[in-house]
């Protein structure tokens, strides 16, 4: 009887041990076949998913500049009279204005504390941006060759005006933020998703040519 109890249990451990087993891998497999969690820290998960188009598409919708003189007479004499630095927009893309200029009117200014180096770091921004329906304007040390694209294609396509400035010294970085009212952010919080509404920026009007930039302060 004792033998019989001690196979019994045996052969109940054996077939636990076999079901077990067949169910873990079962869930394994499900998992390497199925969409990953791609959850983003501070990025709503209902946000729409980003599109691709190729770069002639892109090109096709790019608008021509602003070349009216009685719209860029004012327009310099405001610049002419704000605070400056001696940095501008990093791609002709962002050309807005003739003379090479940016123009964002009340756009939401994003302070890197340091280098912007991947797309995922400016998705929460750029979301909030779109949401508002306001440009942004993003100015790091130094900015990854494809967050730059980023940030040119969605220009391109319409879908978020933007513009984007490397300034390499963290004072100058501070003193523009100061002037709009940003506090800069450090990268590890950017990669974390904690980036404060309050910590971003604005002015009235954003003005930058490939080698200056012009914070506007008053109204048009």
């Amino acid at each position: 009887m004792g033998i019989v109890a001690v196979l019994v249990v045996g052969i109940g451990l054996v077939v636990y041990g076999y079901l077990w087993d067949r169910t873990t891998n079962r869930l394994h497999r499900e998992q390497l076949t199925s969409t990953p969690d791609r959850t983003i820290p501070g990025h709503r998960t209902d946000a729409d998913a980003p599109g691709y188009v190729s770069a002639a598409q892109l090109a096709a919708k790019r608008s021509a500049p602003v070349t009216d003189p009685e719209l860029l007479a004012p327009l310099r004499a405001r610049a002419d009279a704000s605070p400056s630095l001696p940095y501008g927009h990093l791609a002709e893309t962002f050309t807005t204005h003739a003379g090479d200029l940016c123009v964002l009117d009340d756009p939401v200014i994003l302070v890197v504390d340091g280098e912007l180096a991947t797309v995922r770091e400016l998705l929460p921004v750029a979301d909030h941006a779109r949401t508002l329906g306001r440009p942004l304007a993003v100015v790091a040390s130094a900015l990854a060759d494809d967050v730059l694209q980023t940030l040119e294609a969605n220009t391109l396509a319409g879908t978020l005006p933007a513009t984007a400035v490397a300034i390499p010294e963290s004072d100058q970085r501070r003193q523009l933020a100061s002037i709009v009212g940003a506090v800069p952010v450090s990268p590890a919080d950017l990669k974390s998703g904690w980036v404060p509404v309050q910590h971003l920026g604005t002015c009235a009007t954003w003005i930058s040519s490939p080698s200056r930039l012009w914070i506007v302060a008053d109204q048009a």
